[in-house]
């Protein structure tokens, strides 16, 4: 896909004025700290979110996905202490949204390592 030459509508000087104007104020908030962003996606030639950083609440979750499955991916993961335990960080890693492995800790407590087991049937 040429990026450069999209199909969209021609815009009016004015609202080419405008647009030069909204990106110049973000640069400007940007680069006094007044703008900030909770979630930053990158995406691969194909339109797929590759790598994907989330800020929401108190958890702060770092996701490089697979491509062509964007539920198969790994997590680097923050969590604010909630419920009475401490934080919660480590590094997951999903195959189709289910969790198949972790690393990490939860407060004070060890570290711990966890991989899904698989059963096999005896043929």
């Amino acid at each position: 896909m040429d990026h450069d030459r999209q199909d969209s509508p021609q815009l009016s000087p004015a609202g080419i004025e405008d647009r030069v104007a909204a990106c110049e104020q973000l640069l400007a908030d940007l680069r006094s700290g007044r703008a900030a962003f909770d979630q930053i996606r990158l995406k691969d030639r194909s339109g797929q979110d590759r790598l994907v950083a989330d800020v929401n609440g108190g958890s702060v979750v770092l996701r490089l996905s697979v491509a062509g499955d964007p539920l198969s991916c790994v997590e680097l993961f923050a969590h604010d202490p909630c419920d009475g335990e401490g934080a919660h960080v480590g590094l997951a890693v999903t195959r189709r949204g289910d969790v198949i492995g972790e690393v990490g800790f939860v407060g004070s407590a060890q570290p711990r390592v966890w991989l899904e087991s698989v059963t096999r049937k005896e043929s």
